[in-house]
């Protein structure tokens, strides 16, 4: 039987570090454009902002903040997708698990307007057979929300499922929780932050990754044809 994989996007697909950081100062920029404000004024209040939405999936919504500033987010993101990188032989081994046939979805934290901008930019889309949303599910991937969606839209076996993503908060613990096969990449760039009173650190476990890898090519080892 074929599998389902289940990628995480940031960290383990695509390096995103320089994207989101060139974002973000950008987003001030026109913060005080917008509001005829000194950019310090405008750094503090998007700062203020990203710490209203900490450990919610609104952290991750840049429409939503470019509404609330008024200003226009899609330029902004449009202006730095050529920093985006894949992952050496990301599109290898997606292409292998695409013509054997496996289930592919891709389960992240971004919102749907701004995935399809980077997905689309990168020409990547036809590797995925479902993409799964913050702005879907209303939830972090942490909460396990991602997953459970995913889940109710295949009928494939757990011991036939992996996740694989680099984070154990927002990847490796939902997956375990619900009794996945969990696979840790310890490659890439990982999420930037723009400040630092974002806490990725979970207030409970769910095990270890079954598996921990050091590039993405370890997975054609690990997941095998059944």
């Amino acid at each position: 039987m074929k599998g389902c994989l289940m990628f995480d996007w940031t960290g383990t697909l695509v390096d995103e570090y320089e994207l989101d950081k060139n974002v973000c100062k950008n987003m001030e920029l026109e913060i005080s454009r917008k509001k005829g404000i000194a950019l310090e004024e405008a750094k503090k209040r998007y700062a203020d902002l990203l710490i209203r939405y900490e450990n919610n999936w609104n952290w991750y919504n840049y429409p939503l903040h470019a509404k609330i500033f008024g200003i226009d987010w899609k330029k902004i993101q449009i202006s730095e997708l050529p920093k985006l990188k894949i992952i050496p032989h990301a599109i290898d081994v997606l292409s292998n698990y695409k013509k054997k046939g496996y289930h592919i979805f891709l389960l992240t934290n971004a919102v749907k307007a701004v995935i399809d901008l980077r997905i689309d930019f990168l020409e990547m889309r036809s590797f995925f057979d479902l993409i799964v949303t913050s702005d879907i599910v209303k939830a972090t991937k942490s909460a396990g929300k991602h997953f459970k969606y995913a889940l109710k839209l295949i009928n494939v076996p757990k011991k036939y499922i992996y996740t694989i993503g680099d984070d154990l908060v927002q990847d490796i613990f939902p997956a375990k929780r619900l009794e996945l096969t969990a696979i840790q990449c310890k490659f890439g760039s990982t999420v930037y932050y723009h400040t630092n009173n974002y806490n990725s650190n979970i207030k409970f476990s769910a095990g270890s990754p079954d598996f921990v890898i050091d590039n993405i090519e370890e997975l054609l080892k690990i997941i095998k044809d059944s």
